[in-house]
């Protein structure tokens, strides 16, 4: 039953750095997957401080990125529009940058499996820092800006997402090892950190 949870823990963890990659909360991602493991084995593995520390880390990286996003638009002379479309469009580019180099990634680990998981990552983070910066400037042309304000709100948008990204990325890496750190031992049954 241990190398079920370890399995499906380290699943957890990889589907958290894909979805930070896409633009998504991975970071919460990262505190559930430690949370189910945790409450499946009676708190047992790992110190309950940990998992509020992992709370307060994750909250403080989605709050950040939100407000680095609209920083962003806004010290390049944004409106709430062009912010809206930023979020919106930023999401869709991610999915579908995310879709297109799937299939690219696919035929990637002919060529090795570490190319093929590059691919797999830096198409989310592109398309999401393409779909902000479309998404802010048509936000803005809609609320009636001329072309070249709009373009500058794109900019903002757009260097918004890209710091965001990396930022929760790293963050979010970094959760992801010391977890498995704390808990992968517990599941083993060794008498590291992790049953301490």
């Amino acid at each position: 039953m241990q190398i079920l949870w370890m399995v499906l823990f380290c699943l957890g963890l990889l589907c958290a750095l894909l979805a930070t990659a896409f633009g998504l909360p991975g970071t919460f991602l990262v505190l559930i997957t430690v949370l189910i493991v945790s409450i499946a084995s009676g708190f047992s593995i790992g110190p309950v401080w940990f998992l509020i520390v992992l709370a307060l880390i994750a909250t403080l990286t989605e709050v950040g990125d939100a407000v680095l996003s609209a920083w962003a638009v806004r010290k390049y002379e944004g409106t709430g529009r062009g912010q809206m479309g930023a979020v919106l469009l930023g999401l869709a580019g991610a999915l579908i940058g995310g879709a297109l180099t799937s299939i690219l990634a696919a035929f990637g680990i002919a060529v090795s499996p570490l190319f093929a998981l590059l691919l797999f990552i830096v198409g989310p983070v592109v398309g999401g820092c393409l779909g902000g910066f479309a998404g802010a400037v048509l936000g803005e042309m809609s609320h009636g800006r001329d072309r070249d304000d709009a373009i500058r709100a794109g900019w903002g948008a757009f260097i918004g997402r890209a710091l965001g990204t990396v930022g929760k990325v790293i963050v979010c890496t970094i959760m992801a090892g010391v977890s498995a750190w704390m808990v992968i031992p517990g599941l083993l049954g060794g008498a590291g950190t992790a049953g301490s």
